[in-house]
């Protein structure tokens, strides 16, 4: 590195690369960028030396009536990896891309987003309220959970025996504790030396007569009644729900939802070990967290008891009871002979070996590893032992084609929440970043482990993406708002900042005020320039590093490099090891662009170099690229190539964009490549209706879900009723669906005819959609369908079709459904929602507090 003096000097040099960071946002930051230039040129930082873990076969229950589904593996294995309510959690993306399928679900994500419906949006808006961890003078340390349930009337009796342990010394702090209870019934509470309590319908309040002294243990019981729960724990009755179903209950909790069935402290600082005793019918299956120590048989009750002898915080508590399709296969065998039994059922698991891998250090130190899914829970939770999974597990062999890779990963992110999340637990949710980012990154590690490093980079630049898309509109620091090496307690930020501290002798105090208790990250700005009157010698093919130190000490830093050769391409950070992003849009020359875009050796380059190219592609530019992208060997790329496409409508772009669709043989690239075809166009017409009628096309159930949109958007009327039949569920011969995928897009897409006609046929099927016994995803879907629809119609048949979205804000068999109504309301045509306001205001009782639409 030298001054521009230097370089002026110094004959053999024939160009400059600048780069500038810019440390507007954050003055202090402190970070080392290296650049490699010669052949081709790099900025990169830092080394890679993450490892990822491989888990166990997994157990899967599922209700009696998913018995006769068959279930295909993928062809990479499954391996290692939390609510809705975070939505960087794998379980979220799920959501998105199983969960409802309403018309927005099929159009294009924005270029920069997980093209898959892997979409993180950050873990909260910034209106949403700050939480704080409250403080436990009295703590519950164990609960005794006796519940029985009665099945016809989707209710619970509760015994609940906490044992409580004084952490304080203030006497003021160590006579008084509250419970949560939302909505309880018949609600009593008995316990040696209690003056009173006070039921409020949310709260239990408990005053003790005498004070507590420090490390003094008693014991509360508390006896009530719950009725059909708001959220929390959820019954499927046949004679009223799903029939198809079955009947069971199960338990999904996170962020605060315990609270809805349970009496206890429902906030993530609080862990008790747990003790179930769950009585159900003697022909139904019990699981929940821990160990099974047996049951009891009284005429036709049996009684189900399992202890967890590990702290757990309300919302991992899990528990599933019901008719239930099970699948046992060998135990995993651990070290010092320790067995743990597997359950599954359906996808093909890794050998059972494969759980004793200890790259992370650590063996998996639950009893049991099961897991079970339903229609009840919103994507996956980490629960301990016992992870929960939405209903969309069960695939066939076509669904296995759309969902089979995104389940690995939630399987590896749920997995990895074992060591960061359940034996490491967050004191409060302002700290949610910790678990949900290790388990992020264990998904990448699993990527990289298995599909290779290129793909890992790829999936890391996603989630980088992510994250600096959101400051668009708004900006967050990383951490929004009793550990000694020890998994039994809870971790703040400031935790983790001393481990580090400790591993590597750092001070690294400023480093996490600027990294995560800050906001904004580095911008980078790269300068190109080349003198062509000067002297340089032939291309050399070798690469050459630079190192460039910013120490926070001003708020810009300019470095540059020169090399001997002119470089055939450049590469920024190709090993993806900074966070940054560009001030402005880097454009060395066109030839250095193509180039990388055809040999950069990280992907990411490769991405970039193409958006630069057809930020403002002319006819000359494109026909360079199409060669170049047609033989680019990562699907990844691909899908990205095609994103920067989407905005084109000139011939070459089109023809490009629809030749990508037409060669890509990746399932997941080829669905998000169909996603870029819905605007008008005469190739995307044909191209969509030639592969819908094409019996050999082999589409999956999403690639045809989307080739429908892009089919209705051409508003074609010789399309018309094809698109109809699918939104009615009829299909032409050959042709099938999953939980109802196809026909929820379709009903989307005939919205998009934009007719009367269009509007009155999508009432006529949601009559009989809203009666039927049918995946709620296809509800969803037609709410939303009818909200597009009423954009296009005249206000006396908007109208009508705002009194239908109004009828489904009570929709009764699943609370998804509702929070669709409310949104699609919201959105009708003609300000008809404020003829609503009265009815969307008293449906929010429906909901849980935290699941109020906004």
């Amino acid at each position: 590195m030298g001054t521009a003096s230097d370089r002026a000097n110094d004959r053999t040099h024939c160009r400059d690369l600048r780069f500038k960071t810019r440390h507007d946002l954050f003055p202090t930051r402190v970070s080392t960028t290296s650049i490699e230039v010669g052949g081709h040129a790099c900025i990169a930082v830092g080394q890679n030396r993450g490892i990822a873990s491989h888990p166990s076969p997994l157990s899967h229950l599922l209700p009696i009536g998913h018995q006769s589904t068959r279930l295909f593996h993928t062809s990479t294995p499954f391996a290692m990896p939390c609510n809705h309510h975070h939505a960087s959690c794998a379980h979220v993306r799920a959501e998105a891309a199983v969960g409802d399928y309403t018309s927005a679900a099929f159009t294009a994500a924005p270029e920069g987003s997980k093209a898959d419906f892997n979409d993180l949006e950050g873990f909260a808006e910034p209106s949403a309220v700050k939480q704080y961890a409250p403080n436990h003078a009295l703590e519950p340390v164990h609960m005794d959970i006796a519940i029985k349930f009665d099945f016809e009337r989707g209710s619970i009796v509760g015994n609940v025996t906490h044992t409580i342990k004084c952490n304080s010394t203030l006497a003021a702090l160590a006579k008084s504790l509250t419970l949560n209870a939302v909505a309880f019934e018949d609600v009593q509470v008995a316990g040696d030396g209690i003056e009173s309590f006070e039921y409020t319908g949310k709260e239990i309040h408990i005053v003790w007569s005498k004070a507590f002294t420090k490390g003094e243990e008693r014991k509360i019981t508390v006896t009530y009644s719950v009725e059909r729960p708001t959220s929390g724990l959820f019954f499927n009755i046949p004679s009223l729900d799903y029939p198809s179903n079955g009947t069971y209950v199960v338990t999904d909790h996170e962020t605060e939802r315990a609270r809805y069935w349970l009496p206890c402290v429902d906030v993530p600082a609080v862990r008790t070990k747990l003790t179930f005793r769950l009585t159900a019918p003697a022909a139904f299956e019990a699981v929940a967290n821990g160990q099974l120590r047996g049951s009891t048989v009284d005429g036709d009750l049996k009684t189900t008891i399992y202890e967890l002898d590990f702290p757990c915080p309300s919302y991992l508590l899990c528990l599933a009871v019901g008719d239930f399709v099970s699948i046992e296969d060998r135990p995993a065998k651990l070290a010092a002979g320790r067995h743990v039994p597997i359950r599954y059922f359906g996808a093909k698991h890794m050998k059972a070996e494969d759980i004793k891998r200890d790259k992370l250090n650590t063996p998996l130190p639950w009893p049991k590893y099961y897991q079970f899914c339903s229609p009840f829970v919103g994507g996956a939770m980490e629960n301990i032992s016992l992870v929960s999974w939405g209903d969309f597990l069960p695939c066939d062999e076509i669904a296995i084609r759309d969902l089979g890779h995104f389940m690995a990963i939630v399987n590896v992110h749920e997995l990895g929440h074992t060591w960061f999340g359940d034996m490491t637990v967050i004191r409060h949710f302002e700290n949610a970043w910790q678990k949900e980012s290790w388990a992020t990154y264990c998904e990448s590690l699993w990527i990289e482990d298995t599909e290779g490093a290129a793909a890992g980079r790829m999936y890391r630049f996603d989630d980088l993406e992510s994250y600096i898309s959101e400051t668009g509109s708004y900006m967050r620091p990383i951490v929004s708002k009793r550990y000694d090496h020890s998994w039994s307690m809870n971790v703040e930020t400031d935790d983790f900042r001393k481990v580090l501290e400790e591993f590597s002798g750092l001070n690294l105090t400023q480093f996490f005020d600027q990294w995560f208790h800050s906001k904004g990250f580095p911008k980078i700005k790269a300068k190109y320039e080349y003198d062509a009157e000067r002297k340089f010698v032939t291309e050399d093919g070798k690469i050459h590093r630079t190192v460039a130190s910013f120490d926070g000490t001003v708020a810009k830093t300019t470095a540059a490099i020169h090399t001997g050769a002119k470089p055939v391409h450049i590469e920024v950070d190709p090993d993806g090891f900074q966070v940054f992003d560009f001030a402005e849009p880097f454009k060395p020359s066109f030839d250095i662009l193509l180039a990388t875009a055809k040999s950069a050796r990280d992907p990411v380059n490769r991405v970039r170099a193409y958006r630069a190219l057809l930020k403002e592609a002319d006819f000359f530019t494109l026909r360079k690229v199409s060669p170049i992208a047609l033989a680019e060997p990562m699907p990844q790329v691909r899908s990205k190539i095609a994103g920067a496409l989407a905005g084109l409508r000139h011939a070459p772009a089109v023809d490009l964009l629809v030749a990508l669709a037409e060669q890509e043989t990746n399932d997941v690239a080829r669905t998000a490549i169909f996603t870029r075809l819905q605007f008008k166009h005469t190739k995307v017409h044909a191209f969509a209706k030639r592969l819908l009628h094409d019996a050999s096309a082999n589409l999956t159930y999403r690639q045809r879900a989307n080739l429908l949109v892009a089919l209705a958007t051409q508003r074609d009327a010789a399309d018309y009723e094809y698109v109809k039949a699918h939104a009615a569920g009829q299909f032409p011969d050959g042709v099938k669906d999953y939980r109802s995928m196809v026909q929820a897009a379709a009903q989307g897409a005939l919205a998009r005819f934009r007719t009367e006609q269009a509007a009155r046929d999508l009432l006529a099927i949601h009559k009989v959609v809203i009666n039927a016994d049918v995946p709620h995803g296809l509800v969803s879907g037609s709410l939303s369908a009818l909200s597009a629809a009423s954009h296009w119609v005249p206000e006396p048949l908007a109208r009508e079709l705002a009194e239908t979205l109004a009828e489904g804000l009570t929709y009764t068999k699943h609370f998804r459904p509702r929070g669709v109504a409310y949104g699609a309301l919201k959105n009708v045509a003609y300000g008809l929602a404020a003829q609503h306001a009265s009815a969307m205001e008293a449906a929010l009782v429906l909901h849980a507090e935290q699941d109020h639409p906004d």
